[in-house]
């Protein structure tokens, strides 16, 4: 079972000092919320974290659970480490996929079994959206976009469905154009050998042209920022290597 901690929680210390810099803070982070318009998400992945320091206009996506195929098997877990968050915390749940089979092993009754999962897992209190996360090879399309047709439809229609992407599958003529996805976020890290063309604007014309990918972008903590373009009026998914702290979040808030 996820052991998501939902708390009220009020930080008081008898330390001006500490008193101080946590004021500080709180007014730069309204300060940077009032004039940035679109939310900042933070993931948080499998790891014991506690995320009651962040500002309520902070989402959390985090990590939900997780489905393996491998070895002709298939093997459904929920988040197994602890997630502390405020009681006013808006939460997205991600459900990561691999499949180190077949794609011919995305059968649809996997696939059904794997959506009732996504489901089950977005169904809960404080969620405003879903997210699946995963690497599909070409043969695999097909599968994955039977198993966001069948998520998209049992959803409420008021929980957006998202997913993870690569920057390649926000191509104008991108497969994902014809999923049920509400939108993708495309991740500006972990880009590979064409990084730093991606980097440094040497992209065909057809980059990023997807419709899909339009509204957001996701970003890593321990790599350089992409161009400025990619983030202007975007909501901003915020990766980080290592667990969350003030410090961190802070850096890059600022970054941003």
């Amino acid at each position: 079972m996820a052991k998501i901690q939902v708390v009220r929680i009020f930080k008081y210390t008898n330390k001006k000092k500490s008193v101080f810099i946590g004021f500080l803070l709180l007014i730069f982070v309204l300060s940077f919320f009032s004039f940035h318009k679109n939310k900042i998400i933070i993931w948080s992945w499998e790891r014991n974290e506690d995320l009651t320091f962040l500002n309520r206009n902070v989402f959390v996506s985090y990590y939900a659970g997780s489905v393996i195929l491998k070895n002709g098997r298939m093997s459904i877990s929920e988040r197994t480490q602890p997630l502390k968050l405020n009681s006013d915390t808006k939460v997205i749940p991600v459900v990561r996929i691999d499949n180190f089979d077949n794609a011919e092993d995305l059968t649809a009754q996997r696939i059904q079994s794997i959506g009732d999962f996504i489901i089950e897992m977005c169904n809960r209190e404080q969620v405003v959206g879903c997210q699946i996360d995963f690497d599909a090879k070409t043969s695999e399309k097909p599968a994955y976009t039977s198993l966001i047709s069948l998520v998209r439809d049992k959803l409420p229609k008021n929980i957006p469905l998202s997913i993870t992407a690569l920057v390649s599958w926000c191509d104008k003529y991108s497969w994902i154009n014809d999923t049920k996805i509400d939108f993708a976020i495309p991740m500006f890290y972990r880009l590979g050998p064409d990084k730093n063309s991606i980097r440094n604007g040497y992209t065909g014309q057809t980059f990023m042209k997807s419709s899909k990918c339009a509204n957001s972008i996701g970003i890593s903590t321990d790599e350089p920022l992409p161009m400025r373009k990619y983030i202007g009026n975007r909501d901003i998914y915020v990766f980080n290597p290592n667990s969350w702290n003030e410090e961190g979040f802070e850096r890059i808030i600022r970054a941003i």
